[in-house]
């Protein structure tokens, strides 16, 4: 029993000197976004190789993949070099309900460039939070303006037929 111990104590210390780990550093650290229903939002984000090494790095969205897009989504980053990348926010179809809040995840993984069956990428996870609101007020604004037009007509016509009826008289 103490030899399985020592074994796996031993090959538990040797594994990281087998396996090249990647790095990366990524702002902001999450992301809240608030948009209206029906509506698209761009948010950027910026992703960092702080390594000696190029590596290949992949952004995808761990749910709602339709209405939360990166671009770009798969990238190389030389040593020491940033990449700015947009993420897409589609609200149309994310919520049957308005003022409601979608939190999920944005998966970014990266890798050498050179990797081999030992090699170990890292990665990251972003939370994404997104509000979607309906725009109540759109349909209100074209009620009151209909309101103020009908209204307006209503008190000029009144103008008219007072002055027309002392003209008459």
């Amino acid at each position: 029993m103490k030899i399985l111990k020592t074994t796996v104590i031993l090959f538990g210390l040797a594994l990281p000197l087998l396996s090249f780990g990647a790095g990366l550093q990524i702002s902001p650290s999450h992301l809240s976004i608030t948009v209206s229903a029906g509506q698209e939002m761009m948010q950027k984000l910026v992703v960092a190789n702080p390594t000696a090494d190029v590596q290949i790095f992949e952004i995808t969205a761990d749910n709602y993949p339709d209405n939360i897009i990166p671009l770009p989504k798969s990238f190389t980053l030389e040593s020491g070099a940033r990449k700015t990348v947009i993420i897409k926010i589609l609200s149309q179809g994310l919520l049957s309900q308005t003022n409601q809040k979608v939190v999920t995840d944005l998966s970014v993984v990266a890798k050498p460039l050179t990797a081999d069956e030992l090699t170990v990428g890292t990665g990251a996870k972003i939370p994404v939070e997104i509000t979607v609101i309906q725009e109540q007020y759109k349909d209100n604004n074209k009620t009151i303006a209909m309101f103020l037009t009908i209204t307006l007509a209503f008190v000029l016509l009144l103008a008219f037929l007072k002055n027309k009826h002392k003209i008459h008289r």
